[in-house]
């Protein structure tokens, strides 16, 4: 370790060093790091490096990022010749992709940490990261605003991860000091990467390889920067050269090169028989890198290429990007569709995409610095396993953009915890020897076990966990953490190491309380006050004004250990958080979530009723909003009971109003859920005679469904809300009963029912709608009402309908009443 500075050493020695420092960092293709603290450091830093040419002509390719304020910076002095991109703390993710040359990082007001970690991945090798800090971490850094929440001050809200972070610059194994105040990132002897023997074609990659010509083979063994690159973009050619539904779902850490192998792949494919090769990412910058490398490519194999924004034309086709908005309103459906950043999109746009069954090859990074990137692995994988024949899943871990061993990246892994991995261990003893406990934030920051476990448990179990979610659970002044916790003696705890010590765990916001005025100002629509979710969504969306001045908890997360999923371990731990939330006086204790049929049934199990289901969908997970809550002072339960009654008078409306494209299994769930809390519900279908003979002529004549669609649809609702409630298991939805809420029930046109049910053509739909119309018709229909209805020619004749539509019944539940048609 270096000596730091006195302050008779000149400014020589600090050059020296830095020269050093970086060459070493250059030499092994790995950024380098240096931290000043004090605005004195900071100034020496610049004058440093704009006095000194030999400094600034080491900084590789690229542009000069700057994040945070810098309100008199001097870096632009420095780099005449480069571009200058001022990033918003809250705008980074829109970079995503590039590969520059610098970032300084203001931090004299604290830091954001989302954007440090997507900005880190923006600079390449060789490249330089500096960052500017006070001396000590800011009480009242502006960042706070971030984490303050009505009614807290900005001086409630901790200062642990930034203290985390500030202590982090001084670890002697990691940094060196080369002053009082300026400390640089250390790039140890023992990995240096030496890639000189890297021979691709001494790699086995036979896998496809005789539908390859040579040109394109030679071309991957050359512009490949890596064995994992090759071998991928061959697996991606393999899959498309099938001509089976099948897909590559390539991934990878920041900067190992996925977008690069894209590239390469795109053109391959178009010299490999494509003419046509499209291109989506969240924005066009996210691909720059991806139409670069195709460019190389298709000049290294001759074919004359011309890149024009998003289109790269050569002799024998185009590599184009369409938007994602064009793809989900269907403006756009190629037959060939890479898609980049695949975990920052939604998920029901990557399900839509399926629809045809293209080729397809997804990229996507691992470790979540897109704020949604577990949402591919933890929703979308399985959709991808159950209805591909197969799905290859190459994987890229060799850095490309730095070397292995890279000193930025090993920082920003161990200090934001984006590398933890929960540990296998043994399946946890009976739920007798776990207990509830409240976790301070102290603690939480004094014992970095602990915190590893519970973050990697969140960022586990939720799609959307970020790096800001560390921040928040140990500085936000109104969320609490609660855990299931082994409880055991000191001796049963080393002798029971393999047990889980937290089991499940659940961070709780305080809200609500409002004034009378706050929350008249809130349903006005005038203010929206932060960290008041909870409250906004009963004042503005329920239309209850006074809701948002009772006292309210809401449940921001929870999460269990994916191998107790379903032995009642979130269900316990919730139960015993009302228990606490009565006794801080709570009248509500709630959550809202992006629903899925999975969730839902989760909280209906632990009796939380809902609500309200969002008229939109989130731009980050495609899904609609679920807001669910259980009464717990008396004022609470009356509201509950009153708002889910509302819910259930409107629900026939919402179905063909702004829920016309909820999932189906969703419907049945929701719809059995509420006649089961309303159980007086009429056993008859109340329609007039001529209703029942217009719905027979429907049925049992062929006659087009319009005819009878008001009748029709009174009879498809009674029979939803009759359906048994299965809390246990997936709504068990056989196509029939799919068609008959997409198109009765949600009003749904006959071609998105029809691509919905993947049937060849309209008619198929028809045909099988009046088959499900007279199922229903048998059941409910009055002994008067089915005489009349044998009249009919197709009254006693068996239907006719296609293979998908098979089993004739509307759900295949084992004692299903509805029997099959005849």
């Amino acid at each position: 370790m270096t000596h730091a500075l006195s302050s008779g050493q000149s400014d020589s020695y600090l050059f020296d060093r830095i020269v050093e420092y970086w060459s070493q960092a250059q030499r092994n293709h790995v950024r380098m790091m240096i931290m000043a603290k004090g605005e004195s450091a900071h100034q020496q830093i610049l004058n440093l490096y704009q006095r000194e040419a030999t400094l600034s002509d080491m900084l590789p390719p690229g542009r000069i990022l700057y994040l945070g304020s810098f309100p008199d910076i001097k870096a632009k002095e420095i780099w005449t010749e480069r571009t200058h991109d001022r990033l918003g703390w809250s705008s980074t993710r829109s970079r995503l992709g590039g590969s520059e040359a610098a970032l300084l990082i203001d931090a004299t007001e604290g830091v954001d940490p989302d954007a440090v970690a997507a900005s880190f991945g923006m600079i390449q090798g060789g490249g330089l990261i500096f960052c500017f800090l006070p001396h000590n971490p800011p009480d009242l850094g502006t960042l706070k605003d971030k984490l303050t929440v009505w009614p807290k001050g900005r001086e409630e809200v901790g200062t642990r991860l930034w203290k985390r972070i500030w202590n982090s610059f001084t670890h002697p194994e990691e940094f060196d000091a080369i002053s009082e105040n300026i400390w640089v990132s250390r790039v140890k002897q023992s990995e240096v990467v030496d890639d000189s023997d890297l021979n691709l074609s001494d790699l086995d990659l036979s896998e496809g390889n005789e539908m390859i010509n040579d040109s394109v083979t030679s071309m991957i063994d050359t512009l490949s920067l890596s064995r994992e690159q090759a071998q991928a973009i061959r697996q991606i050619l393999y899959s498309h050269q099938r001509q089976a539904f099948t897909a590559v779902a390539l991934s990878a850490e920041r900067g190992r090169g996925k977008s690069s192998a894209l590239g390469l792949a795109a053109a391959a494919l178009l010299s490999t028989g494509s003419r046509d090769v499209a291109v989506t990412a969240p924005n066009l910058y996210a691909v720059e890198t991806l139409f670069e490398r195709a460019e190389e490519a298709l000049q290294y194999l001759a074919l004359s290429p011309q890149l024009k924004g998003g289109d790269l034309l050569c002799s024998l086709g185009q590599i184009r990007f369409v938007s994602p908005r064009a793809l989900w309103t269907r403006e756009e459906r190629p037959d060939l569709l890479l898609i980049d950043e695949a975990a920052a999109l939604p998920v029901p746009l990557l399900e839509r995409l399926l629809e045809r069954r293209p080729s397809l090859v997804f990229a996507t990074t691992t470790y979540g610095y897109e704020g949604t990137g577990r949402g591919f692995s933890l929703r979308f994988r399985p959709i991808l396993q159950r209805k591909l024949r197969k799905l290859y899943e190459p994987r890229l871990t060799e850095p490309l953009r730095w070397s292995k061993h890279d000193p930025a990246e090993r920082w920003l892994m161990d200090t934001l915890l984006l590398n933890v991995d929960l540990a296998m261990k043994q399946r946890a003893p009976s739920l007798d020897h776990y207990q509830h406990r409240l976790i301070t934030a102290d603690e939480l920051s004094a014992d970095l076990d602990l915190l590893r476990e519970i973050f990697a448990l969140l960022v586990h179990a939720h799609y959307r966990t970020q790096p800001s979610d560390l921040w928040r659970i140990l500085d936000a002044p109104n969320l609490t953490l609660h855990v299931l916790e082994y409880v055991s003696t000191a001796q049963e705890a080393h002798e029971q190491r393999s047990i889980p010590r937290i089991l499940s765990a659940a961070i709780i916001s305080a809200e609500g309380q409002l004034p009378s005025e706050l929350a008249a100002q809130v349903f006005e629509g005038r203010v929206r006050p932060r960290g008041q979710l909870f409250a906004a969504n009963f004042a503005v969306h329920l239309n209850r004004e006074e809701a948002a001045s009772l006292s309210l908890h809401r449940v921001v997360r929870i999460a269990t250990l994916p191998s107790e999923h379903g032995q009642g371990a979130g269900s316990y731990l919730l139960e015993a958080i009302t228990g606490w939330s009565a006794t801080q006086g709570a009248d509500l204790i709630g959550s809202s979530f992006g629903v899925t049929e999975q969730l839902v049934r989760f909280w209906l199990r632990a009796r939380y009723t809902p609500l309200r289901l969002g008229v939109r969908q989130s731009h980050v997970s495609g899904e609609r909003s679920l807001l669910v809550a259980r009464g717990i002072s008396e004022q609470g339960q009356v509201l509950v009971k009153e708002l889910v009654h509302e819910m259930d008078e409107e629900w026939g409306e919402l179905l063909r109003g702004s829920l016309s494209t909820l999932d189906p299994r969703l419907v049945y769930t929701l719809s059995s859920w509420l006649a089961d809390v309303h159980s007086t519900q009429d056993d008859q279908v109340l329609l007039s005679s001529k209703q029942w003979q217009a719905l027979a002529a429907v049925a049992f004549a062929g006659r087009a469904y319009e005819l009878a669609a008001l009748p029709a649809r009174h009879l498809a609702l009674h029979w939803l809300k009759h359906l048994p409630l299965r809390l246990d298991q997936s709504a068990p939805l056989a196509p029939l009963g799919r068609l008959i809420i997409t198109k009765v029930l949600q009003g749904q046109r006959w071609m998105e029912v029809t691509a919905d049910l993947q049937l060849h053509s309209p008619s198929e739909t028809m045909k099988g709608l009046s088959t499900a119309l007279r199922l229903l018709y048998r059941q409910y229909a009055p002994n008067w009402a089915l005489e009349k209805a044998s009249r009919f020619p197709y009254f006693h004749r068996e239907a006719q309908l296609s293979s998908k539509l098979l089993p004739a019944q509307v759900l295949t539940l084992s004692g299903d009443t509805s029997s099959p048609i005849r």
